[in-house]
């Protein structure tokens, strides 16, 4: 259930910029970044819902066979989420999609130490 409230949250965020937006005109690592670092409430649920896309893409994944086993925290914050994409996109300001590296930062932030 928290999945498809996820989902419809950012559906409905993106939205108003949905139409203007190509495949070739996604979000880019740098844009990502400058959203989660706004102090524009905007951008902060833009941000928000960006990220949490992302996380549940990485839980989704985890499921499948062949992909290295998470250990997914219980509570996990939106702003603990938040610190650790932000913290790769700053470490790594290449032209990279905004979303492969939100979900590269919570795959590796979540990958189990075995």
């Amino acid at each position: 259930m928290k999945a498809v409230a996820t989902i419809v949250l950012a559906t409905m965020l993106f939205a108003g910029g949905a139409s203007a937006q190509t495949p070739s005109q996604l979000i880019t690592a740098k844009q990502l970044l400058d959203l989660c670092t706004s102090q524009a409430p905007d951008d902060s649920v833009r941000c928000n819902g960006y990220i949490q896309g992302a996380f549940e893409e990485v839980k989704g994944d985890a499921a499948l066979p062949g992909v290295q086993p998470l250990c997914l925290p219980l509570n996990v914050s939106n702003s603990q989420l938040r610190d650790i994409v932000i913290k790769v996109l700053r470490d790594h300001p290449a032209r990279r999609l905004g979303a492969s590296l939100a979900y590269l930062a919570l795959h590796e932030a979540f990958t189990c130490n075995k």
